[in-house]
């Protein structure tokens, strides 16, 4: 969504000064080697916000039974968000061996990490459950994969056409997502797995993105708890818990109505409510939302270096598309922007006009495509908003353009560097640095 009036209130008098204050070391006549960034722009995520929509997730949906938040570490992977939710009592749900390897050096214990693979590379799994982390197995091949079966098991399944009703905003349609276990195949897959030594079971479900429809997402929580029934009833287990997955959406338009999250809350509070009723027990309800976190409290900005007039007029950024906010260019996707002075005052009224923004990538991807704005001049500051989730996570350093350094705005508003920016020398260091590797065979 766009930035709250509380953010944009607290960031944008000091955008200048950070421009500044933060300015790296940029490749030019003086600067030339590899210790040389090549953006000076930067990522602005906003501590306060981050911790106000966890503390309405706790109450929403974990004071009436008891639960826990995954972090969806591919969302926002910074060490300074990851440690916000290590302090307000999340875990994280890791995707990556890399992610979980960042999780164990944050000092996240071994029970707040949950493994939600895809396509895992059987060599990689006795080093996950050396970690002991939750692993959640996305399909039913994986069981006869694993060097040995842990205690504790979780599936994620995949409801193919029994999806929820009522949404339009899925990620794609369910049976042709290559995610999870088919209906036809849970039961076997926890049977087998009980069979191998497990004794502690979970079951996931994710199947949404970024959703506004809050009746759908409601609806998740009752139609994983009537499978947790019936394979109950049918293999004689109970679930620990069950995990609703993430897809919470946020409105990056102006003009899209809101998601009712406590509607959502409300529905999944119910149905977990009902179970207990009628067994007598009800599973721990996990989640593992990202976007939802951080997505609205993270900015990306930079300022504009050219103004280019071909057939339609283009405003050039001194950040880079590719590296980061890819998503707006390969969806594409709509993202807000604030056209400030030079000097942090927010444009507003004034002459408009239909421009698109771009970075410098050798590709004709634009960040925002035909948007009336404010009349940018060159030196005028760009802020994308809602960069917080899914943002420089996806970017990638194609053409040899580097991501922009992120920093940590906090409530008593100092800013702290809790990434620098890439260097020339971090995109060379595979050739440059072999350590060791030089490997020649002559076949």
């Amino acid at each position: 969504m766009p930035m709250s009036k509380d953010f944009k209130e607290r960031a944008f008098p000091l955008l200048p000064k950070i421009l500044k204050d933060f300015r790296p070391k940029l490749y030019g006549k003086n600067s030339a080697g590899l210790d040389a960034a090549l953006s000076p722009g930067f990522h602005l995520y906003d501590e306060k916000g981050i911790r106000e929509r966890i503390a309405l997730m706790k109450k929403l949906f974990f004071t009436e039974h008891p639960g826990m938040e995954f972090f969806a570490v591919k969302a926002n992977s910074n060490n300074a968000i990851l440690k916000i939710m290590l302090d307000e009592g999340f875990g994280v749900d890791c995707s990556s061996p890399t992610e979980i390897i960042r999780a164990q050096a944050l000092g996240f214990p071994k029970e707040l990490i949950m493994c939600t693979g895809n396509n895992t590379n059987p060599e990689f799994y006795e080093a996950f459950m050396d970690a002991g982390c939750i692993l959640n197995l996305d399909d039913i091949g994986y069981i006869d994969k694993l060097p040995y079966m842990p205690e504790r098991i979780c599936f994620r399944y995949n409801p193919g056409p029994r999806k929820t009703k009522g949404s339009t905003e899925f990620i794609g349609d369910p049976v042709n997502q290559k995610y999870g276990v088919r209906f036809d195949q849970i039961a076997e897959a926890y049977q087998r797995a009980k069979a191998k030594g497990a004794k502690i079971f979970g079951l996931h479900t994710m199947f949404a993105s970024n959703c506004l429809d809050a009746e759908a997402l409601g609806e998740i929580a009752g139609m994983q708890l009537e499978i947790a029934e019936e394979l109950q009833k049918k293999l004689g287990i109970k679930f620990e818990f069950v995990n609703i997955g993430g897809g919470i959406g946020i409105e990056y338009r102006p003009d899209e109505k809101p998601l009712d999250v406590e509607l959502v809350a409300r529905m999944t509070n119910k149905a977990f409510s009902a179970f207990k009723a009628k067994h007598g027990y009800a599973p721990k309800l996990y989640m593992e939302a990202g976007r939802f976190v951080t997505g609205p409290f993270g900015i990306l900005a930079g300022r504009a270096i050219n103004r280019m007039n071909k057939y339609k007029n283009f405003v050039g950024v001194d950040f880079c598309d590719a590296a980061d906010i890819l998503r707006a260019g390969i969806y594409p996707a709509y993202h807000e922007v604030s056209v400030l002075t030079p000097e942090g005052k927010e444009k507003t009224e004034g002459e408009k006009e239909t421009v698109s923004i771009v970075g410098p990538l050798c590709e004709n991807i634009h960040m925002i495509s035909d948007r009336l704005l404010p009349k940018v001049e060159e030196g005028d500051i760009i802020v994308i908003h809602d960069t917080g989730a899914h943002g420089i996570g996806m970017g990638m350093n194609y053409n040899g353009w580097a991501k922009s350094q992120e920093l940590m705005l906090h409530s008593d508003n100092s800013v702290s560097r809790v990434s620098r920016a890439e260097t020339i020398g971090d995109l060379l260091v595979k050739e440059l640095d072999m350590k060791g590797q030089e490997l020649t065979v002559k076949y």
